[in-house]
């Protein structure tokens, strides 16, 4: 290949029979017939595809000998690559070392400016950076200094509004159990007693003479109306206690009365029970004596017939017995 010369053929086609090729189809119309038309897209079509054969063949050619020029032109240059490079480092190690020597002025300056944003390095590290990385490694220190800044500032803000509230808290609950003792008392966000309503938000926002002056004349109508509530109080005590009383007194009246009554009863049931009996006595005592004076006796009485009717007793005396044959 490197005695090998590259040598530039033409097609064998002339453009000029390309171009005459297709000058005698200009001219062609439907009104030729499909089959004239196909026979003459056959003859371009054929005349093209000689021509794509052709430059195949040209193309690798060509694409050979491109190769060969590649592989001899990286060879030559791989020559002197490596002693280029070493060089090229060299001279770059230089620059680096100027560009140190001019930096150095600059670092006390730059150690000034980190320092005033809490950062400290090296000299070496700080004589690293190029004037725009420096400015640019500046510019992010003092954006997260920023940051440091703005989140302290919100961290105190959040202590103290955190203090406040808690502040706060504390104050509207001692403030409530004060007037809790008076009788005001806390439903949902305000404080009540009577016609009286104070928001909690009023309350917490008085001043300690305010306070005060609220606690004071407040504790005055509160004892006043606790003052007339024991006396009520005390009143209805006594009338529940005089109503008792009497509940008892009557009660105690009716069981004496009920017992009263009950031993009349009693006695009038003993004597009539008595009664009765001694009547009962009286009437067999009579009914005997009755019996006795007619003759009539227990050894006699088979002679005797006796017939009660109500309160009519008959007494028949058995005069003879007649018997039928």
């Amino acid at each position: 290949m490197e005695n090998q010369k590259l040598e530039i053929k033409e097609f064998s086609v002339k453009e000029s029979e390309l171009m005459s090729l297709v000058a005698c189809t200009e001219n062609v119309t439907k009104e030729a017939g499909e089959v004239e038309i196909k026979k003459h897209i056959k003859i371009l079509r054929g005349a093209q595809i000689e021509v794509e054969k052709e430059g195949k063949l040209l193309r690798d050619g060509a694409n050979k000998f491109r190769t060969w020029v590649i592989e001899k032109e990286n060879a030559l240059t791989d020559i002197v690559e490596p002693e280029l490079q070493r060089l090229g480092t060299l001279a770059s190690e230089i620059a680096q070392d100027k560009l140190k020597e001019q930096r150095l002025a600059s670092l006390p300056i730059r150690r000034d400016r980190l320092s005033a944003l809490e950062f400290t390095g090296t000299d070496e590290f700080i004589l690293s950076f190029d004037d725009a990385d420096f400015e640019t490694h500046i510019n992010e220190l003092i954006a997260e200094k920023n940051e440091r800044t703005r989140q302290d500032l919100e961290r105190r803000e959040r202590d103290i509004k955190e203090k406040e509230e808690k502040a706060l808290e504390e104050k509207i609950y001692t403030r409530g159990k004060i007037l809790a003792s008076i009788g005001m008392i806390r439903i949902g966000n305000d404080f009540n007693w009577g016609q009286q309503r104070y928001s909690v938000q009023e309350v917490a926002e008085m001043t300690e003479e305010q306070f005060d002056k609220l606690f004071a004349e407040t504790k005055d109508e509160y004892d006043k109306d606790q003052a007339e509530k024991a006396e009520s109080d005390r009143q209805d005590k006594e009338k529940d206690e005089a109503r008792i009383r009497k509940e008892e007194q009557d009660k105690a009246d009716k069981r004496e009365a009920d017992r009263i009554e009950n031993e009349k009863k009693e006695k009038e049931e003993k004597e009539r029970k008595e009664k009765a009996e001694a009547d009962k006595l009286a009437q067999e005592k009579d009914y005997q004596h009755f019996l006795t004076r007619n003759g009539y006796s227990e050894s006699l009485k088979e002679n005797f017939i006796i017939r009660n009717t109500g309160k009519q007793c008959d007494l028949f005396v058995k005069v003879d017995t007649y018997i039928q044959k």
